[in-house]
């Protein structure tokens, strides 16, 4: 397991490198399918989505839309004191967050809701690397050697539109 400063830049740079996806996921969307959300971004099938993402080094597209929803639906369930009021004032019950919390990070909503912000991610991303995304490991020690002298972690998006 990666330690918490780690688990903070993964994280970011997860989601500086999922951008062009990322932005795709802004509203909460369980059912929101790969396919759908590659054809929105150009590309002809969810394989070359996925394809994409590995390239860069990224979980899958399904494991990277899961984990983004778990980290906004927790920030959501804060914001408006809890995933209940939350959900019934989006007209959804709060058991369909709670099933698809426990999918798709493997932990109950009550052990999440008690966690910190940082907590959560490092929950998310341990379960991205136990998913099978390792090659982003390996870009973190290689972010970390070309990182500046005040240890600052310094990771630019590559410059990639889809389909090529």
């Amino acid at each position: 397991m990666l330690h918490s400063v780690d688990t903070e830049q993964l994280w970011t740079l997860v989601t500086r490198r999922a951008t062009l996806i990322v932005v795709q996921l802004e509203e909460i969307n369980l059912r929101l399918h790969p396919r759908l959300c590659a054809e929105q971004l150009g590309w002809t099938s969810r394989v070359e989505l996925d394809r994409y993402l590995r390239d860069l080094g990224l979980p899958r597209f399904r494991l990277l839309r899961d984990g983004y929803y778990v980290y906004r639906i927790y920030e959501e369930a804060r914001r408006h004191g809890s995933l209940s009021h939350w959900s019934f004032s989006h007209g959804s019950y709060p058991q369909v967050y709670y099933r698809f919390v426990e999918r798709a990070v493997g932990r109950r909503w009550s052990v999440i809701e008690q966690l910190t912000p940082r907590e959560v991610r490092r929950v998310i991303v341990d379960y991205w690397l136990a998913s099978g995304m390792s090659a982003v490991s390996g870009n973190i020690n290689d972010a970390r050697k070309s990182s500046t002298s005040r240890g600052e972690f310094s990771s630019t998006p590559p410059d990639v539109t889809p389909g090529s």
